[in-house]
């Protein structure tokens, strides 16, 4: 036989397969699976090196979340319609470009709280899972949500640190390209348009923080504006979307992602099951972002309560729940160590309250007043996500004061969830009211000041290296003496059969971390 006849022969063999693929029908529901299981990855390959009980439940979890979450569920319309090639594409280059520009890879310039992160990452790529460590005289287990970090992790163990710093890349680009696809097909028309004021979606940081830079100046001649905007208020204060991605990740993707299968559900598009086991999955991306949306989740379980819940999906449902159990007991391991406080008690608290609600949420008071201009069927979730708003200031969780998570993490599904609803009533808002609409116009200006404040940071600042140091001198050359209960438990609180002593500790080192930045090398 020629060989002629043999590619001949191959062509004939392969043809079926090509056109099997030009047939494909790749639909939207293939979209939210893939996405679905990239967040399910993590938790298997963290499970997997745990010991055998909690192991094996977890791995269990595991694969019946790849059958409910893939195979075992009826999308709705708007999930059945074929992908939109063409808009996916623009939002996945679009969520790459926010990706580098935010600092990942450290191609360009990285917010400081990739200091901290970037030593999780290092630290597990050095010695997987788990990683001890020895501290002021006590011992210590990692205990953080990893859900971002364990599959580029994974990465780096064959490749290297570098290699794992772009899987992350890789991984979060498409987290986000994917929510930024699906919030446009729910929008429906003017998807652009909805895109761009989504992600610029912000308080007003630049009216305050521009008054208290001119006070500033009488006092001392000084004229200066912060990159960061949204330190203007000294007590509790919402970060804009942008700000949230570029400085946590894990915690943006997991609260936006829920987000956007909320509103899924509402449309009919997937189930309560689907919902409630994504929620937990994203517990282990960020249980901070999941107690925003726990609300939400309430809401709709209280919705679908009806003898049709009875189901085999919904029974197999609840078995991965209660599969995840360990993921819960691994999460609580010594977390009463975070502080927690009423804010509302504090002499000081009201005043910068009174700020937050004029300069936090100008928006929230435009859609109440224009309310018929919301979408009918995310008005429930708007109004929840208001309110949870302007109650969350009143609690504190953090190390420290500043450090407020239940307004910078907590906040970010219902701040989303705001976001989305007046990015979709802001062009019908202005165009039906002169006054209103010129409002409307101006807050969707300044308040995108604050978007474009750090993507300008991140343009403008030099680059420096991934940070190869472990989590503890990473922390004692940024923050010295800084509580680590975020990340650290004590190690007699993890028992042997959940974790095993590798009998390693890592401390905190006397070396470089970052060349060129000698200012905390030196420290």
């Amino acid at each position: 036989m020629t060989e002629e006849h043999i590619s001949f022969a191959r062509g004939v063999a392969l043809a079926p397969s090509f056109a099997a693929l030009r047939g494909l029908r790749i639909v939207n529901a293939h979209l939210v699976s893939i996405a679905l299981l990239a967040v399910v990855l993590p938790l298997a390959i963290f499970a997997a090196h745990l010991e055998p009980i909690p192991a094996i439940i977890l791995l269990l979890a595991a694969g019946l979340l790849v059958f409910l979450l893939s195979f075992s569920w009826a999308p709705g319309a708007l999930l059945s319609a074929r992908i939109d090639w063409t808009s996916l594409g623009g939002c996945l280059l679009l969520a790459l470009a926010l990706c580098l520009v935010s600092g990942e890879a450290h191609l360009f310039f990285s917010p400081y709280d990739w200091f901290v992160r970037d030593a999780v990452l290092s630290d597990l790529v050095a010695n997987k899972y788990p990683v001890f460590y020895h501290y002021q005289g006590a011992d210590f287990l990692m205990r953080a949500p990893l859900g971002m970090y364990m599959s580029p992790a994974a990465v780096g163990w064959s490749f290297g640190l570098r290699a794992a710093h772009f899987a992350l890349l890789v991984q979060n680009a498409f987290l986000l390209g994917t929510i930024l696809y699906l919030s446009a097909e729910l929008a429906g028309g003017a998807r652009r348009r909805l895109i761009v004021l989504l992600l610029l979606f912000s308080p007003v940081d630049v009216v305050p923080h521009l008054a208290e830079s001119v006070i500033d100046y009488f006092r001392t001649g000084a004229f200066v504006l912060s990159p960061h905007l949204m330190f203007w208020n000294r007590l509790v204060f919402y970060w804009g979307q942008i700000p949230s991605f570029f400085w946590a990740p894990n915690h943006a993707l997991a609260a936006w992602l829920f987000a956007v299968l909320l509103f899924l559900e509402i449309r009919r598009e997937i189930d309560i099951a689907f919902l409630g086991l994504a929620f937990i999955v994203l517990l282990f991306w960020s249980p901070l972002a999941m107690i925003g949306a726990l609300p939400f989740l309430a809401w709709r379980v209280i919705r679908s309560l009806s003898p049709e819940l009875v189901s085999r999906r919904n029974a197999l449902a609840l078995a991965a729940a209660l599969c995840l159990l360990p993921l819960a007991y691994y999460l609580s391991l010594d977390a009463g160590r975070v502080t927690r406080e009423w804010m509302f008690l504090r002499p000081d608290f009201w005043g910068w309250y009174l700020l937050l609600l004029v300069f936090g949420l100008p928006q929230a008071w435009i859609l109440l007043s224009r309310w018929p201009d919301v979408a009918g069927w995310a008005r429930t979730a708007v109004a929840i996500a208001i309110a949870l708003l302007i109650v969350m200031p009143f609690y504190r969780i953090g190390v420290t004061v500043s450090d407020n998570d239940m307004t910078m993490r907590c906040a970010l599904a219902p701040w989303f969830i705001l976001g989305f609803g007046f990015s979709g009533a802001a062009q019908p808002i202005m165009d039906r009211g002169k006054a209103l609409g010129a409002l409307t116009f101006t807050l969707i200006a300044l308040s995108a000041f604050t978007g474009l404040f750090e993507i300008r940071r991140g343009l403008s600042d030099p680059a420096y290296a991934i940070n190869d140091c472990n989590l503890l001198t990473a922390t004692e050359k940024v923050t010295p003496g800084f509580p680590i209960s975020n990340y650290l438990a004590h190690i007699e609180k993890a028992p042997g059969w959940f974790v095993r002593d590798t009998g390693v500790r890592l401390a905190v080192e006397q070396r470089l971390c970052w060349p060129g930045y000698p200012f905390l090398d030196n420290k």
